[in-house]
């Protein structure tokens, strides 16, 4: 994004540990889908707002839609990008559920962890262990949350729970950094990519129930059984969609 916001196209440049072809069409993919790109290869508007930010693109997509918001909503997306820019501050596997009692989060599972995030006062590092919270992650994400408020401009602003009629405009600002992660789900747990067609299967730790439309991220895990090891393809970090954000976000492509 960046090379080309100074009008390079990377594919034309030698590097002496060049990136694969189609690593570099896949990222090109991605910030057309996120719409920072256009089909002619040039940064968009929204591309340069999304340049202002030291995060991964699909989170800069999020934080320039949260624009259109209140203090108080870009500072829970802060706050929720943080925790997943340190790979979460919980353990999702079967084993740990004991956080689950700080959220009734059914619609993202991004939005369940932010509600862990603000118990943590509530909560004696002692226990983290056992509610499956992962102690070195909560530092980090504390640390992250801080820059990012900075370069929010939102300065000392403690991340607060939203008001039930902002839930809606996160979720929207979360799925505008997934458009290109978009699936559908079957009941029994498959998932279909949208543009790809590529199945998956969504991870039993998700607090997301009942969605036939989600944002999520890919994720192989690799688990130990009787024939050996087993490499199990997975959707993780999951939000439910409304059809109708993906018009209003990106009506070129739905």
């Amino acid at each position: 994004l960046r090379l080309a916001a100074i009008g390079l196209d990377i594919e034309s440049l030698d590097f002496y540990h060049a990136p694969s072809r189609k690593t570099i069409k896949l990222a090109k993919q991605t910030l057309k889908s996120l719409g920072a790109l256009n089909n002619m290869g040039g940064v968009t508007p929204v591309g340069r707002k999304m340049e202002r930010f030291p995060v991964e693109s699909g989170y800069a997509r999020m934080l320039v839609e949260s624009e259109a918001y209140s203090a108080g909503l870009q500072s829970a997306l802060a706050a929720i990008i943080a925790v997943q820019e340190v790979g979460g501050i919980v353990r999702s596997g079967v084993r740990f559920t004991g956080w689950r009692r700080f959220t009734r989060q059914t619609r993202s599972d991004l939005l369940a962890q932010y509600d862990v995030y603000l118990a943590l006062p509530t909560i004696s590092p002692d226990d983290f262990e056992e509610l499956g919270i992962i102690p070195k992650n909560v530092t980090k994400a504390l640390e992250v949350n801080e820059r990012l408020n900075r370069d929010l401009g939102l300065g000392d602003m403690v991340p607060v729970a939203l008001a039930e009629t902002e839930i809606d405009q996160l979720l929207l600002c979360i799925v505008a950094g997934q458009l290109h992660q978009i699936w559908t789900a079957e009941p029994q747990g498959e998932v279909t990519h949208i543009f790809s067609g590529k199945q998956r299967q969504l991870s039993n730790g998700t607090v997301v129930k009942h969605a036939a439309l989600i944002a999520g991220t890919p994720f192989d895990l690799q688990v130990s059984n009787v024939q050996g090891i087993e490499t199990l393809h997975l959707v993780t970090d999951v939000t439910a969609v409304k059809p109708e954000w993906l018009a209003t976000l990106a009506p070129e492509v739905f």
